[in-house]
């Protein structure tokens, strides 16, 4: 609390993420001004020298494969909108309903960065790559269906291999 009151008097932007239900209702209480986003767990507060960015070659686009990694989506929307770039959402557009993913095929494509969050498998993020040119960001949550295996599906783009001796 007392870091965020600081930045604040010397006129600097604040962005926390992860804060629990407590520590975000001490924070409105004590200081009114502050933004809060309890999906994503985060606050932020824009200095009176805030701005977008002028300069930017397309968009941030996040991608959710479904309701329940919203979140994790909640709090990247957040962060990438605080930094000043654009951002658009796109929900529920796993792989498990594929088709939704291909109605955003010309936000895909006007991308400069996707960042595609997916619980446990993590396929969205190379179905994603395989369709655009632009870096994608993959980022698995532990919560959906499928086969984690403690983080390696998601993370491994080709296969799994055994340890050699």
């Amino acid at each position: 609390m007392d870091i965020t009151k600081n930045l604040i008097a010397h006129n600097e932007t604040v962005l926390g993420t992860r804060a629990r239900d407590e520590a975000l209702d001490a924070l409105v209480k004590e200081l009114p001004a502050i933004e809060v986003s309890r999906a994503g767990r985060c606050f932020w507060h824009k200095s009176p020298s805030w701005k977008k960015k002028d300069k930017v070659k397309g968009s941030i686009v996040i991608a959710a494969a479904g309701t329940s990694d919203l979140p994790v989506v909640e709090e990247a929307r957040c962060t990438v909108e605080i930094m000043g770039h654009p951002c658009i959402v796109l929900n529920d557009v796993g792989v498990a309903g594929i088709h939704r993913l291909f109605a955003y095929k010309n936000e895909l494509q006007d991308a400069a960065v996707i960042i595609a969050v997916a619980g446990m498998e993590g396929a969205l993020p190379s179905v994603i790559g395989g369709l655009v040119g632009c870096p994608v960001i993959g980022v698995p949550t532990s919560v959906g269906y499928g086969s984690h295996l403690g983080g390696m599906v998601p993370l491994s783009p080709c296969s799994i291999r055994a340890p050699r001796d």
